[in-house]
């Protein structure tokens, strides 16, 4: 099926194909375009099906548009959905075909390589934009069988000293008052049985095979554009637990930092606490963090949390007579003194404690003062 060929300065000629048109409440007729079957029982594949617009004849004429449009719909009816979906396989050993949306490459010495988009439709009126779904093939139905990876990537430098291209994920841009569309990086959830989430890495580039320095890897809140804008804040943190399970720890600067450097000082958590009971079991917990107690009666207590190696938990005894009892707790010691012992802080003192491990507490200064 082809067009007819342009003579001197006029176009060549148009080919359309499309289904017949529908009845009072048929269907519109289909419009099929497809590649000829191979030969039964040969190995020869099937015949390619090639939707090309038509090469500029000029020197500097653009190339020929080539659209793949679905219908559109009338009334509330919803336009025709397009798919592109690769061969099936064979039935015996085949491996199914590919889809690739590839840009042209550039042919002129320095010519850009064309981009390849992939966007939703445009919303009309209080109507929403159309999603891009980027998602790898489901599992086979076996027990085993993994998920299809879902990648983006950005293409490598050819050139000897040439920079890789940038991989960008960026939500929509708000309107008017309208927020701007959040980013979101998580691993996919966990089966029904005991399986763990998927984990969700962001890591820079690795560093030339020489001396190359790996990528730097920057997490920041948007700027505030307009008058007195607030910047957006960065939150980073555990897993929710769930039942009677632990929320997870966020380690930073575990294995291989050689420094961590802050702009400003970290805030830790505050609270204030009512000190109970006179012993280890019946005294009032502390919480990591700096911990302001009141009610001390010389006889009254507080504990530490189980000791994890790093914590640090202040107490500061605000009664202005009255002694207070702190205990470690079950199992543990504070300044080497017996286990499950209370140390005792004068009223108006304040100390530091520290967890060595997971049994022993230092506090600073030795004595609260």
């Amino acid at each position: 099926m082809l067009g007819g060929t342009a003579t001197g300065d006029y176009d060549g000629g148009a080919v359309t194909l499309t289904g017949g048109t529908a009845g009072v409440l048929g269907d519109g007729g289909a419009a099929s375009l497809s590649g000829g079957v191979s030969v039964a029982g040969a190995t020869g594949p099937g015949g390619a099906l090639t939707l090309a617009g038509g090469a500029a004849g000029s020197t500097d004429g653009a190339g020929g548009a080539a659209s793949l449009v679905s219908g559109a719909g009338a009334g509330t009816g919803n336009g025709g959905a397009i798919t592109i979906t690769a061969g099936q396989a064979g039935s015996t050993s085949g491996n199914p075909g590919t889809v690739t949306i590839t840009g042209a490459a550039g042919l002129a010495t320095n010519a850009d390589g064309g981009a390849a988009s992939l966007i939703g439709g445009a919303g009309k009126g209080i109507g929403a934009g159309g999603a891009v779904d980027l998602t790898g093939g489901d599992s086979g139905v076996g027990a085993v069988g993994n998920g299809g990876a879902a990648v983006v990537e950005a293409g490598a430098a050819i050139s000897t000293d040439g920079t890789g291209g940038a991989a960008s994920v960026t939500s929509g841009i708000g309107k008017g008052s309208g927020d701007g569309g959040a980013t979101a990086i998580a691993g996919g959830g966990a089966g029904t049985g005991t399986g763990d989430g998927g984990a969700a890495s962001l890591a820079g580039g690795i560093g030339g095979s020489t001396s190359g320095t790996g990528g730097d890897v920057a997490i920041a809140g948007g700027a505030g554009t307009n008058g007195n804008a607030n910047g957006g804040a960065v939150t980073i943190d555990g897993g929710a637990l769930d039942g009677s399970g632990e929320g997870r720890a966020i380690s930073i600067g575990v294995t291989s930092a050689s420094s961590i450097t802050f702009g400003v000082m970290p805030r830790i958590p505050t609270t204030t606490v009512v000190g109970a009971g006179a012993a280890q079991g019946t005294a009032t917990a502390l919480a990591e963090g700096f911990n302001l107690v009141t009610g001390a009666d010389s006889a009254v207590g507080v504990k530490l949390p189980s000791a994890v190696a790093g914590m640090q938990v202040i107490v500061k005894n605000i009664s202005n007579a009255q002694t207070l009892e702190v205990y470690p707790n079950t199992s543990d010691k504070i300044n080497l003194i017996a286990v499950n012992t209370a140390i005792t802080m004068a009223a108006e003192t304040i100390a530091i404690f520290v967890a060595y491990d997971n049994e022993f507490w230092y506090s600073t200064p030795l004595l609260p003062s």
